[in-house]
């Protein structure tokens, strides 16, 4: 574990009425606006032999944060998803949560999974975005598209926060791209959005 960081910024000589608490505005952030229980409705498409969408899944999800807590330069929460696609179920846990700048400060916003951070970047305000290449996962809801043919692709998602009744809402999509090699050694292309659905926060 990451030892715990309490320090106490200095006192600025132009206001010595003001103390700042090291990582206090990163924690601040993952108590508001990452604790707590999110309810949500997803879909999921791939590719069909005529390179059309097709939608493959649906489930509903319960995401849950919890246990904020500063660990080294960063302030983060524990977080499970736990899914429900009628004749099957899945758990996911993982940790999200942002930096904590050298001035103490929030910085950038990640997500780890499998003990790999993710930046999501703000493009503008309460618009998150961040781009991953494509797994063995991805390529198979491709029917014509296989690591030995694959030239290129990537995922962008993107989250748009807005507020419902008070409650924090969180719209997500991932656009898919990707760039295969037919059986006839023709180059193609195809964009599409691979993931669709929503967060509500309920408390």
């Amino acid at each position: 574990m990451f030892l715990l960081l309490a320090a106490l910024a200095c006192t600025s000589p132009e206001d010595s009425d003001v103390e700042a608490v090291y990582g206090a505005e990163a924690l601040a952030f993952v108590e508001e606006r990452i604790v707590g229980t999110f309810l949500g409705e997803w879909q999921m498409f791939g590719l069909d032999e005529s390179d059309a969408p097709v939608a493959l899944y649906a489930w509903t999800d319960q995401v849950i944060g919890s246990n904020p807590r500063l660990e080294d330069d960063r302030a983060l929460a524990d977080i499970v998803d736990s899914m429900d696609g009628g004749s099957w179920t899945q758990e996911v846990a993982f940790l999200e949560g942002v930096y904590v700048d050298e001035d103490g400060g929030m910085g950038a916003y990640f997500i780890e999974r499998d003990g790999t951070p993710t930046i999501v970047n703000e493009v503008e305000e309460n618009h998150w975005e961040y781009l991953a290449n494509l797994t063995e996962s991805d390529l198979q809801t491709m029917d014509n598209v296989n690591s030995g043919n694959l030239i290129d692709g990537w995922k962008t998602s993107t989250k748009l926060v807005t507020w419902v009744d008070g409650w924090e809402r969180h719209d997500v999509s991932v656009l898919t791209h990707v760039e295969y090699e037919n059986d006839e050694g023709e180059p193609v292309v195809a964009d599409f959005t691979s993931l669709s659905g929503y967060h509500q926060k309920h408390d």
